[in-house]
């Protein structure tokens, strides 16, 4: 596993809510013109979108995008109204006032934005979604290239100038160790499309044989208590 991240509700900067509570009221009030930019059906943007429906009971339109940029370049156009996405998308607009930021999904605010607030102070306490990121290789890789790929995460992790660049963009690191790498017997086997070859990957909680770079169960670290995204739409 490599950096972690909440994810931030995000609208254009043109919408008459200055909050999050009148955010919400704004969308049941405006719900059969409300739209919201997601990155395709499952990925984390789609998935945060049904649980901030079901959790509050609005409701929006889904606009389907091929990725984050995308759905952040039409919000700040102003050609969609809304969407949860990672911090390395929208802390950029967001500074420059070109987006309105409302919540980080997580108990803790985010140091590269220590304004936004979190969904608990914002009125929505629990909404706590999570991304992170990861290494995979071919199953069967051989062990000494698991090690030396391991090594250099370890290494990577560890450096001060890495973890401040992430920590810019809204994410998190790890603390460093070895105890990530280890094995673990997979509840399901995914395969390739790529001549039904089998892979696993290096960064993952679930179907992997071999993880690279530190645990976050083993941390302590928070992971996020209702998805496990590691999808690349939203990074």
């Amino acid at each position: 596993m490599l950096p972690y991240a909440p994810q931030i509700i995000v609208s254009k900067s043109s919408i008459p809510a200055k909050n999050l509570s009148e955010l919400l009221a704004w969308i049941k009030t405006n719900q059969n013109s409300v739209s919201y930019g997601a990155s395709g059906v499952g990925s984390p943007s789609h998935v945060s979108a049904v649980l901030l429906q079901n959790m509050t009971g609005t409701k929006f339109q889904l606009v389907s995008y091929r990725g984050a940029g995308q759905i952040m370049t039409d919000i700040i156009s102003g050609h969609i109204d809304l969407s949860i996405a990672a911090p390395t998308v929208v802390l950029e607009q967001w500074r420059a006032g070109n987006a309105r930021a409302f919540a980080v999904t997580a108990k803790d605010r985010i140091s590269a934005a220590p304004d936004i607030p979190t969904v608990d102070e914002a009125g929505l306490p629990g909404f706590y979604t999570s991304l992170w990121w990861g290494l995979w290789v071919p199953r069967g890789a051989p062990d000494y290239v698991i090690a030396k790929l391991n090594a250099a995460v370890v290494e990577s992790l560890a450096d001060p100038v890495v973890r401040a660049r992430f920590a810019e963009q809204g994410l998190t690191c790890l603390h460093a160790s070895d105890r990530g790498r280890r094995r673990s017997a997979p509840s399901r086997r995914s395969r390739s499309r790529n001549g039904g070859q089998s892979s696993r990957p290096l960064a993952s909680r679930r179907n992997s044989a071999r993880r690279v770079g530190p645990n976050p169960a083993d941390t302590g670290e928070p992971q996020g208590p209702h998805r496990r995204v590691g999808c690349p739409h939203d990074f």
